[in-house]
């Protein structure tokens, strides 16, 4: 048998398939950790986070939001905006981010949030 163009142009779609299919499966078993503090994770962890908006702080293109969770701490959590942000205080969110130290201190910079409350 010879290895035509037209025989490869079909191993190489048919393999393209069977690696997005196994890529669609496996992104389905990756889990984000959820965290109560940010203390004692390491910088350039994904993690989420789940609390009320104690303040937020808008500027053009970035919302700086500070976070309280139920242990009378807070987490701040740089967002990127695409769109306006229509969080207020008092709101209970889940934030999804990776984390960064900035001045010595831990913060999320986020990738999603979602107001739950």
């Amino acid at each position: 048998m010879q290895l035509t163009e037209t025989l490869l142009k079909k191993v190489v779609l048919c393999s393209s398939l069977i690696g997005l299919v196994f890529l669609y499966l496996y992104s389905g078993t990756i889990t984000v950790d959820t965290v109560d503090t940010l203390d004692g994770i390491r910088e350039q962890s994904e993690v989420k986070i789940s609390g009320e908006v104690i303040s937020v702080s808008q500027l053009e293109k970035v919302a700086f939001v500070t976070i309280g969770f139920e242990k009378l701490e807070t987490t701040d959590v740089v967002l990127f905006l695409d769109r306006d942000l229509l969080l207020s205080s008092g709101d209970t969110v889940e934030i999804t981010g990776t984390t960064e130290e900035y001045n010595g201190e831990m913060q999320l910079v986020a990738s999603s949030v979602v107001r739950v409350s």
